[in-house]
């Protein structure tokens, strides 16, 4: 049998220490998802409404309503075109919901109310640490403690 030697010990415990911030560094990344998916949600729907907008303009150049098109087949084409494109659009549409949905979830889940609150403050409504510290009345160091605390924590069910 070898003997662990001190070297040993602590080659692992770095090798420890670098795995936990690798994931740290990752659930951070899915915390900050929330935020990405509400910013792409608001692009998204202003794509669809744009969509929605030709689909009664269909030549973009007039506005009575009437289609100006050569063939018959040539407006049919067009209003398939948009379905398909606005089909595209809610189907990105429910992916980003369900990924706040799931984001969401997760911060609900973990038992500390302040590692709740502290996650929900940063991660969901995108407070700065300050407005954090300020809102809970903590000393900004205790909130970066709590939130370290809350991401090593926190687990990811929904995914």
């Amino acid at each position: 049998m070898e003997r662990n030697t001190g070297t040993q010990s602590r080659a692992k415990c770095g090798a420890e220490k670098k795995n936990k911030n690798i994931e740290a560094r990752a659930k951070k990344e899915y915390l900050n998802s929330y935020l990405e998916s509400k910013r792409d949600l608001a692009r998204l729907e202003e794509q669809l409404q744009e969509i929605r907008s030709n689909e009664a303009s269909p030549s973009g150049k007039h506005t009575d309503g009437q289609p100006r098109a050569h063939r018959v087949t040539d407006l049919s084409d067009y209003h398939v075109k948009l379905e398909q494109m606005e089909q595209q659009v809610e189907e990105a549409k429910l992916k980003k919901i369900q990924r706040l949905d799931r984001v969401r979830k997760d911060i609900e889940g973990m038992k500390d109310s302040r590692e709740k609150t502290v996650l929900t403050y940063r991660y969901i409504r995108g407070y700065p640490w300050e407005k954090i510290a300020e809102t809970m009345r903590y000393d900004i160091s205790w909130v970066f403690r709590v939130h370290e605390r809350a991401v090593h924590k926190l687990a990811i069910k929904s995914e």
